[in-house]
């Protein structure tokens, strides 16, 4: 069976044994750019985190973490993008008996299942793409700049909330 991936994204994924881990994160980002499923796009979390693991653990600076962290970042943002385009369930009794509405399987369930991904962290993933990418871009360029935090869904996630009650405080 041919694999109708593209080439880069099926060449990111497997490099040579010399390349640094930066140029692995590089290949990995082009991938994500090209990734059309959650499976591509959990792959590249993966690796992701995997690289922010090690580049922690052998003292690789904050820099390489923070890149690593920024293509996981990314990556939970598009499989959270990807999540909610799928058909979900819309509850209560299906009018056609086709044999997913039969079995009460919806699209969104199915990946779900078909990539063990919980549900909790299709929610959450769904939540951090609705962030605007205005605001992604500027969280990532801060944290950067102060080369003192690392760069992590989570800490988008508090300064998302963080802009957002700002703003309610301005309105009248």
């Amino acid at each position: 069976m041919r694999d109708s991936r593209p080439l880069g994204f099926r060449t990111a994924l497997v490099a040579p044994k010399n390349e640094s881990a930066l140029a692995k994160l590089d290949r990995a980002r082009q991938a994500l750019a090209e990734a059309r499923t959650l499976e591509d796009v959990k792959k590249i979390r993966d690796i992701a985190e995997a690289a922010r693991t090690y580049g922690k653990a052998a003292h690789l600076g904050r820099e390489a973490q923070n890149y690593a962290g920024e293509v996981q970042l990314l990556a939970e943002l598009k499989a959270g993008e990807l999540l909610a385009q799928l058909d979900k369930s819309k509850g209560g009794r299906p009018r056609d008996k086709t044999a997913a509405s039969v079995a009460g399987v919806s699209e969104y369930t199915q990946t779900l299942k078909d990539t063990q991904t919980p549900e909790r962290t299709a929610q959450y993933w769904q939540k951090v793409a609705q962030v605007p990418e205005k605001t992604v871009h500027e969280y990532i360029a801060n944290v950067r700049k102060t080369d003192k935090v690392e760069v992590t869904t989570a800490g988008l996630m508090r300064e998302f909330v963080h802009q957002t009650r700002a703003a309610m405080e301005v309105r009248p």
